[in-house]
């Protein structure tokens, strides 16, 4: 009876020093695109300590891993007993900030340009810091010139572009608003530019609707652009007053123009 009781404790020792070994990896992602702050730290359960690494990618044979970039990384773990597991991890990166922007040229020689900017990618949370001193996604009151901005997101991470503000060049509404592909930017020539339109737009900002009133025409093409030149509401206007319905479109900056009686109008509105 004492043998087999020792035979069966021996066998539940072996059994416990055999047993599989467990990878819990914990993943820490760069902060920025393009970064190496990351970090992988593993928590080992089974088998029978100590243990020991090996990674792939030239990396120490340690237990925990930092200043890594985004990738795919292979560690092998082996206790004691020569019992392996092997897990591959991955780290993902924030996607890259890119910037995109309207510019509103300059009419009659006056300082009434302006830049609005789209921030995409990083981590919410942004802030702006331009040459010109202004802290806003819209840069309003510009003369012709360039414009830089540094874009920095919640992280510290940070993306620069310089735009250009020119005088306007007279042309049809529709021909004044356009997205050129090449280089992500759109313009808008001119902001409440009409000389003779009089036009009134509220509440700005907006989250359900902007009512827009013409003081002196009957009739109007009313057209509403998002930061990337598309038409996303046009409609025609044959009263005093007409409201656009906004609450389904996301936040964010928009150019409203109407046309009446060869006139144009333009105008910075918000969608919060």
């Amino acid at each position: 009876m004492k043998k087999l009781l020792l035979s069966a404790l021996v066998f539940v020792s072996i059994y416990a020093q055999a047993a599989s070994v467990a990878v819990k990896p914990i993943v820490n992602g760069p902060t920025c695109f393009c970064g190496s702050n990351g970090s992988i730290d593993l928590v080992i359960t089974g088998g029978l300590a100590p243990y020991s690494f090996t990674w792939d990618n030239a990396l120490p044979p340690t237990q925990s891993q930092s200043n890594l970039a985004a990738g795919t990384y292979t560690v092998t773990v082996k206790d004691a007993n020569n019992v392996a597991a092997v897990s591959a991890i991955t780290i993902a990166e924030p996607a890259k900030i890119v910037i995109s922007a309207f510019v509103n040229n300059v009419s009659n020689g006056q300082n009434n340009g302006a830049i609005l900017l789209n921030v995409q990618g990083g981590t919410p949370g942004f802030s702006y810091l331009w040459s010109n001193g202004s802290s806003s996604d819209v840069n309003n009151n510009l003369g012709v010139g360039s414009y830089s901005v540094t874009v920095t997101d919640a992280w510290g991470c940070t993306a620069s572009t310089t735009k250009t503000v020119s005088q306007q060049v007279s042309m049809s509404l529709l021909n004044n608003v356009y997205y050129n592909k090449t280089d992500g930017q759109s313009s808008v020539a001119g902001i409440e530019e009409a000389k003779g339109l009089e036009v009134s737009v509220y509440p700005n900002p907006a989250t359900e609707y902007f009512a827009v009133k013409l003081s002196n025409a009957t009739e109007a093409h009313i057209s509403l652009f998002n930061i990337i030149g598309q038409n996303v509401i046009e409609t025609k206007a044959t009263a005093a007053e007409t409201k656009l319905d906004v609450s389904n479109l996301p936040k964010g900056n928009y150019v409203l123009s109407v046309k009446a009686a060869n006139e144009n109008f333009n105008k910075v509105v918000v969608v919060k």
